[in-house]
Formats: C-alpha cells, sequence, structure tokens
C-alpha cells in the first residue's frame, strides 16, 4: 500500500517531470479521504487529453489516448496498477480473482466422502434393517397373541390357549382354527399346490447350536405384510405325555452311548404346539433370533420352548424394549 507520502511524492514528479500545467489534483484512499493536493475525481478540465471519453479514445478501444499518452510516463506505470474512468485515474492494489476448487482438491475431497461413506453406510444399513425386522417381529406376535385371545373369547375359556389345538388331529386343523381369528391373511395348508405357498418350505439356521437348521413348512399362515406363520401340533397335546427324546451335544448332533446306541430320554411334556414366524418368509437370511422366532404354547402361556434354539430369547428380548439376541454361527 501507498501512504500519503508516496503518493503526494508520485504527483508532484508526475507533474514537473512532464511540465503538464497545474491542475487540481487529490488522490483518494480507499475510504474516500483526502490524500495528498491532488484529486482523481476532479474533471480533467485542464488537460483535455486525459479524458476517457474523448473522441480519440472512442474511436480507439484497443489503445486510448490516455493509455498511449501514459507510455510517457515510466513513473506511473510503477504504481501497483491503475486505470482510467471518466471521472479520472483510479488506483488500485489488487485485481480481482474468481476463486475456484482445482480438480485435484475436487478429487481429494470426493475420496474422503467416499472412505467415510464405505466405513459408515454398511452400520447404517445394517442398524436400519434391524429396526425394521424388531418392527415387524412386534407386529406378527401381536398377531399371534391377539389370535388366542379372540378364540379364548370365542369359546368361553379366557386364558387358555388349548381351545386352538381342542380337536385337532394334525397340524393342519391347527392352522384352520388359527386362521379363523387372523382378520386378514392367506392360509397355506400341507401339500398345497397354491403357488403363493409354494416358497413355503425352506431352512432356518438355528440360533444356538452351529450350522444345524430347521426345516419349516407349510401349514402356515401368510400375514398381509409377508410375514408367514407356521403352526405344529405336538403329540402331547395340552396334557402330560411321556416323550422320548434324543439328547444332543453342544452342537446339536445325537449323542452315543458308548455302545453306539443313541442317547435317550424320557421326559413328561404338556405342550400343546409350536409356532414359528419367520417376519419376511422365504427371504433370507433366515436365522432364529434375527428374522426367524419360535415359541411354545401351553395351556395357560407362551413361551420358551424346550431347546433354546428358535431364538426366543431375543424374542422376548425386543418385546421388552432391548435388542436382538442372535447367534450368527453358520
Amino acid at each position: 500500500m501507498y501512504n500519503k507520502r508516496t503518493l503526494s511524492n508520485y504527483t508532484n514528479i508526475f507533474l514537473n517531470e512532464n511540465s503538464l500545467p497545474s491542475c487540481p489534483l487529490n488522490f483518494l484512499s480507499s475510504d474516500n479521504q483526502s490524500v495528498g493536493n491532488a484529486s482523481l475525481i476532479a474533471p480533467y478540465s485542464c488537460h483535455p487529453e486525459l479524458v476517457s471519453d474523448s473522441n480519440e479514445m472512442q474511436k480507439q478501444r484497443g489503445q486510448s489516448d490516455v493509455q498511449h499518452d501514459m507510455t510517457n510516463y515510466p513513473l506511473l506505470q510503477s504504481l501497483p496498477s491503475g486505470g482510467v474512468s471518466k471521472t479520472g485515474f483510479t488506483l488500485y492494489s489488487s485485481l480481482k480473482r474468481n476463486a475456484a476448487f482445482t480438480l485435484a482438491e475436487v478429487l481429494i475431497t470426493l475420496g474422503i466422502i467416499g472412505i467415510v461413506a464405505a466405513m459408515t453406510m454398511p452400520s447404517l444399513i445394517a442398524n436400519y434393517k434391524e429396526k425394521e425386522i424388531i418392527t415387524k417381529a412386534k407386529k406378527t406376535y401381536s398377531v399371534v397373541t391377539q389370535a388366542f385371545k379372540l378364540a379364548q373369547v370365542d369359546a368361553g375359556m379366557p386364558g387358555d390357549n388349548s381351545v386352538i389345538y381342542t380337536g385337532a388331529s394334525n397340524s393342519d386343523d391347527v392352522a384352520k382354527a388359527f386362521f379363523k381369528y387372523v382378520t386378514e391373511g392367506h392360509l397355506c395348508l400341507s401339500n398345497t399346490k397354491d403357488k403363493v405357498c409354494t416358497d413355503l418350505n425352506y431352512r432356518v439356521l438355528y440360533s444356538a447350536y452351529k450350522n444345524q437348521y430347521d426345516v419349516v413348512k407349510p401349514p402356515a399362515v401368510i400375514l398381509p405384510d409377508s410375514s408367514v406363520v407356521f403352526l405344529i401340533l405336538n403329540t402331547e397335546k395340552c396334557v402330560d405325555t411321556p416323550v422320548e427324546l434324543w439328547v444332543k451335544d453342544a452342537d446339536g448332533k445325537p449323542a452315543y452311548n458308548a455302545d453306539g446306541t443313541p442317547k435317550i430320554v424320557v421326559s413328561v411334556r404338556n405342550s400343546c404346539g409350536i409356532i414359528v414366524f419367520d417376519v419376511n418368509g422365504a427371504k433370507g437370511p433366515n436365522k432364529y433370533g434375527y428374522d426367524a422366532f419360535g415359541v411354545s404354547v401351553w395351556s395357560s402361556r407362551i413361551g420358551q420352548p424346550y431347546w433354546a434354539v428358535y431364538g426366543t430369547n431375543s424374542l422376548f428380548s425386543i418385546l421388552s424394549g432391548g435388542k436382538l439376541k442372535y447367534n450368527t454361527n453358520k
């Protein structure tokens, strides 16, 4: 920046060396305050050759008289920058510049955004899917329990879940009795030829046994939101019944005695049946405790089956406001 003394000196040198007639000039600073004893905004009546809108200047826009005359004054050329307007000289210290990002800066920014997205998107998608599954699981479980309550009211036996199983000779009978109390849906019976039901025969990974699967198939009820409820009638049919069971190891494989015979235990059980529901049908991942859940039904309650492989703990966790609890072993 040029101070008052510098600008004043340039003015004096300009006037003395070029023998221009004395003319009132007045430099202005950036805040429009007078600097020196010359004015750049005063009309140049005493120097018509410097007037920017002269006839000669209009004829030659590429090189004006003022620009031509200034070539005779090297001292003016040494100023930071300058120009001529209709009101006179205008001195400024910097040129206008359009700001813009370089290609390298844009590519670096996009690369950083891509890295952050790659790190966060899988987690965001997983959280979204899990919330969606939790919502549908709660809704489907509500449909199941509501059907039992309606059946109890209809039979005049409040609190007794056996009304769905009374008189049933197979699982198809249970599915028909259950379907009567579902407001909307599609009933799929065993060995059905209905195209809507053809995909309802697939494997579901157990939540406790490693690399062990359950096979689900009709009878089932498809709900309007694509959730599927499978209904299975147990052999004990809500009354105390001795049942022979194979003993299994931690991986769900049958355990054997030293002589090679399977280990068998006899247990007295009285559950009515098992209900398995899958919130997205045959669509994966088909894991108990994640998108599929199984519960046992007794006359007085609905709860954890005898084997903790149906993801019931995960179901009751989300029903109480918790998170899904599922085994990722395959």
